[in-house]
């Protein structure tokens, strides 16, 4: 899978997501791909209590990331031959099992 979105990031560092770094030498630090975002007390908060989630946050500060990741995951499941072939789901450009 050497596929790259239009911004010149991999896809695959689109769908991976966010990841939350608690014990970063300068705080508490939220990461999607090479972007960094350092989290507020408040955010901090808000996730400890459960009330918001890595993914949310992330939409937030990083709304075209959000949108690309949907559009990605939205064309691997709606594109024809991205599923294995089966007995029960034959290929469909082919036709055969």
């Amino acid at each position: 899978m050497n596929e790259r979105s239009p911004v010149g990031i991999p896809d695959e560092a689109i769908l991976s997501g966010p990841q939350l770094d608690w014990r970063h030498v300068d705080g508490p630090a939220m990461w999607w791909d090479s972007d960094i975002h350092w989290l507020t007390r408040w955010e901090r908060l808000k996730l400890w209590l459960h009330l918001t989630t890595a993914d949310e946050l992330a939409c937030m500060h990083w709304p075209a990331f959000a949108l690309r990741r949907f559009v990605l995951l939205a064309q691997r499941t709606a594109c024809p031959g991205t599923e294995t072939p089966t007995p029960g789901n034959p290929n469909p450009s082919t036709g055969e099992p």
